[in-house]
């Protein structure tokens, strides 16, 4: 074949003239998606873990998802985030599954249980015992996927405007709390709130509010509650932690190419990690700080601690009659619960008493 003729059947004429173009394998598309979530702008911990998700969302798809965080989309004041994202609202969430525990009780097992279980033992349970499947069982009918995303750690217990030192103190007490600690509350007495985040402050000053517990000391701390309520009480039986859920609504999800739901899935796990990570780091400094600052800090008399478990123990057996989904759930959390209980007892529980005894001082001759 001649070079004129063999340049033709390749496509070039003479000059370089492109006369046929070969098809070129298209990449993946560009996608940007709005994100909503109820985190105030003013809790750095949780905020930065929304900056961290969208970045690595980012980063593994070389910048061809992109999710920004738009205020402008918010649920309203009674409807959970999830609801929002389900509904259509946003194609991304962030938020906290009991919020929707009215209609669907089985969600605290999502963020919280008092007396439960802990940061650590929570992802071992959604991540390696099954936990995480059931919440997306429970939720397919809500049309979100969920994914943990972040965890405050054991929290405190809350903030007293008066010392409290038997379970009667806790009769009429106005009380700010979360997910099923309202109603372990109820049973001992108490009257539970559900104040914002941005009037906790102002509602223990002028008394609307006789306590609060928001989250751990380095959000306590920027809220400002040791200014109002001088007594700070522990352990945080009512939130061992609380995990935090990033819902994807599941139509957008399934639109998406394979690497980018993929990314997502990554992105979270790695904000759980992060979200996590930055708590622990910052609240030791935080503690310090409140203490210096006035904070008082006392432990709860064992009365009202033998009281709310037995309380939390009666509330779960009778959420467990009252509800199938709840009782699935529930006997798979359980057995795990009790098994970590144990195991961290015998390990984690008796290194951290010895890691903290102080070692006796050498004796100088």
């Amino acid at each position: 074949m001649k070079r004129r003729n063999l340049l033709t059947a390749m496509g070039l004429g003479l000059g370089g003239a492109v006369l046929a173009t070969p098809a070129i394998a298209q990449g993946p598309p560009q996608i940007r998606w709005p994100l909503a979530s109820t985190f105030p702008r003013e809790l750095d911990i949780l905020n930065g873990g929304v900056e961290f998700l969208v970045r690595r969302v980012a980063g593994l798809t070389g910048n061809r998802f992109i999710i920004d965080r738009d205020p402008s989309l918010r649920p309203t004041a009674d409807q959970p985030m999830l609801d929002f994202v389900g509904s259509g609202g946003a194609p991304i969430g962030l938020g906290a599954s009991y919020q929707a525990m009215d209609r669907e009780p089985a969600l605290v097992f999502d963020t919280s249980v008092p007396f439960g279980l802990n940061a650590r033992q929570q992802n071992a349970w959604m991540y390696q015992g099954g936990g995480l499947a059931l919440v997306r069982e429970l939720l397919a009918d809500h049309d979100v996927v969920p994914f943990p995303v972040g965890n405050t750690g054991s929290q405190l217990g809350g903030w007293f405007r008066r010392e409290i030192r038997a379970a009667q103190d806790l009769n009429g007490l106005r009380f700010r709390v979360s997910g099923m600690a309202a109603e372990v509350l109820r049973h001992l007495g108490g009257q539970p709130q559900r104040t914002g985040y941005d009037r906790l402050r102002a509602a223990l000053e002028d008394k609307t509010l006789d306590a609060a517990a928001w989250a751990g000391p380095h959000d306590d701390l920027r809220l400002g509650l040791h200014k109002a309520a001088p007594y700070c009480y522990y352990p945080g039986f009512l939130e061992g932690n609380a995990q935090l859920s990033c819902y994807v609504n599941r139509q957008a999800r399934d639109r998406l190419p394979p690497e980018y739901r993929e990314a997502v899935e990554v992105a979270c796990a790695e904000a759980n990690l992060w979200i996590t990570a930055r708590y622990d780091a910052l609240n030791p400094a935080a503690l310090k700080q409140l203490t210096a600052e006035g904070a008082i800090l006392r432990p709860f008399p064992l009365e009202i601690l033998r009281a709310a478990h037995r309380a939390t123990e009666e509330q779960l057996e009778a959420l467990a009659a009252a509800s199938s989904r709840f009782r699935k759930v529930y006997a798979s959390w359980k057995p795990f619960c009790d098994a970590q209980h144990l195991w961290f007892r015998i390990a984690e529980n008796s290194f951290d008493r010895s890691a903290s005894l102080q070692p006796p001082e050498t004796s100088r001759n």
